[in-house]
């Protein structure tokens, strides 16, 4: 065989295994792409169907314990209950023939979520329900909060979001923004228009240092809720009383439920 024809002979040999690589990587690629996609659907699944209704006016029960309002925009008004009105008993129970056994904030969590703070030590997760952004559709602040290690308040919030109505019935939404709160372990939050101008704020009671716990204030604030400077209020040591006993004295005038108006007996 001449010089040419090694020449050649050694092009072509080539070709098959360059096409191969190439192959390789491509396949490689599709692969990181799909377990990619997997994944990202396992953390974060798609939302579940959200209704199209207008607005329902929201009302609750005598004591602001009970809210009664439509969750997932069907037109029915859905029962929001948090006895104590301390964020960590919330439950959610739909209204209509699909109404099933009621959803609470930590089921409310993505998988990731609840995978999340499993790796946490003593984390309590809360929630609660209010209108505040103003469009009438009802909001869900989701938080998770972790012990205090010792006076100083820390970083302690592994989740921390407001969750925009209408909301599907696992209380997923498909706007969610960020809940800024300063650091600190939280006790309590509720939910309530508190200077009348037709959208909520929350109140939380949160650790402030020094063993106290204080008040502060959030409220829509760009694409999500902020705080507000605290409350001017004395805070109290944590277990010296209960913040349900407390409440009508300490947190801010308005914020609860009832701001939303009684419930008409029928």
């Amino acid at each position: 065989m001449t010089s040419d024809d090694d020449a050649a002979g050694g092009i072509f040999a080539s070709l098959p295994r360059q096409s191969t690589r190439g192959q390789r990587a491509a396949r490689a690629a599709v692969v990181t792409v799909l377990s990619a996609g997997c994944l990202g659907w396992i953390a974060f699944p798609p939302v579940g169907p959200l209704g199209d209704h207008s607005p329902v006016p929201a009302c609750a029960d005598a004591d602001g314990t009970v809210l009664y309002a439509d969750i997932d925009a069907d037109g029915l008004r859905d029962k929001i209950s948090d006895p104590g009105r301390e964020g960590e008993h919330l439950s959610v129970t739909f209204g209509g023939p699909r109404s099933g056994s009621p959803v609470t904030a930590s089921e409310a969590r993505t998988w990731y979520q609840t995978l999340y703070t499993s790796r946490f030590d003593g984390a309590r997760t809360m929630g609660t329900v209010g209108d505040f952004d103003g469009d009438g559709y009802p909001d869900l602040v989701l938080l998770s909060s972790l012990p205090d290690q010792g006076d100083i308040p820390q970083e302690s919030m592994p989740i921390h979001e407001v969750r925009y109505g209408p909301l599907a019935r696992d209380l997923r939404s498909s706007r969610t923004h960020k809940l800024s709160m300063p650091p600190g372990e939280v006790y309590g939050m509720r939910a309530g228009d508190i200077d009348g101008d037709g959208r909520d704020e929350l109140s939380v009671w949160s650790s402030s240092g020094d063993g106290m716990i204080s008040p502060r204030v959030a409220e829509q604030n760009g694409e999500g809720v902020r705080a507000r400077t605290p409350v001017a209020q004395d805070g109290f040591p944590p277990g010296s009383e209960s913040l349900a006993r407390s409440a009508s004295r300490r947190y801010p005038r308005g914020g609860d439920w009832l701001s939303n108006g009684a419930c008409k007996r029928s």
